[in-house]
């Protein structure tokens, strides 16, 4: 019995986690226009080119755009914070993933 509950809170936490965290990072184009502005940029010039299909370009791709951030330092501040931003929620999802999987297997 207890462990049922563990299993369901467990899962309660994964789903509350990951839709907080899309609930989150959707209102960020709302409340910070700038940082998800910046990050978007940012983020389609990292993409441009695929590193497995053009390891050259990518690379050198990826020189201009450290060089674009060290240049505009308020957009780099803005790149970084939301790229915090994804990771923490990242690592919560992570977590209550892990805590399924042990619920279950535990």
């Amino acid at each position: 019995m207890i462990a049922s509950f563990g299993t369901i809170a467990a899962v309660f936490a994964l789903l509350g986690t990951g839709s907080q965290a899309y609930v989150s990072l959707r209102q960020l184009k709302e409340f910070d226009p700038a940082a998800h502005r910046a990050f978007v940029a940012v983020d389609h010039l990292k993409a441009e080119f695929s590193s497995v299909r053009h390891p050259a370009r990518w690379s050198h791709q990826r020189r201009e755009v450290q060089q674009l951030l060290k240049e505009s330092p308020q957009e780099a501040r803005l790149y970084h914070r939301v790229q915090w931003q994804i990771g923490s929620w990242t690592l919560l999802t992570m977590a209550s993933l892990l805590a399924v999987i042990t619920a279950l297997w535990g």
